[in-house]
């Protein structure tokens, strides 16, 4: 019985001083930095506005899609943070940001294609009136 409560004690107190440690360091907040950064956050910030949308899903877009890799390329030859296809960006340069002149190297730009990529979503949230399923987002 003895060693039972003693075991429980150093058990109780070793969970104590892990709270504590973590608290202290606040681990948390740093590990969650380290798994889910955000990176390019003026682009993303600005353009999220500007598109009306949320900053968070952009992010996860990017965590996802290139794991916020620009010079990324899918066996698909989607390009860049958010993995937008060459005939997406075309048709979104043209008739919506009006980006003179496009090329497929733009699309490693990391403004570029999150500009790109973002207005991309807006379009398709709207499409489908701002309605989630959750699963799968391709862009």
């Amino acid at each position: 019985m003895k060693k039972l409560t003693k075991a429980m004690c150093i058990a109780i107190v070793s969970v104590l001083i892990l709270v504590i440690v973590i608290n202290i360091f606040n681990l948390p907040n740093v590990l969650m930095k380290k798994i889910y950064p955000k990176k390019y956050a003026e682009y993303v910030e600005y353009y999220a506005e500007e598109y009306d949308v949320d900053e968070l899903l952009v992010y996860a877009v990017i965590k996802v899609e290139s794991n916020f890799n620009c010079g990324v390329t899918s066996k698909s030859d989607a390009k860049g943070l958010m993995q937008v296809m060459d005939s997406t960006a075309r048709e979104i340069s043209e008739k919506s940001i009006f980006i003179e002149s496009y090329e497929s190297s733009m699309l490693f730009d990391a403004k570029t294609n999150i500009q790109i990529g973002i207005k991309y979503l807006s379009e398709l949230i709207d499409k489908y009136d701002r309605k989630f399923i959750y699963g799968n987002c391709c862009i």
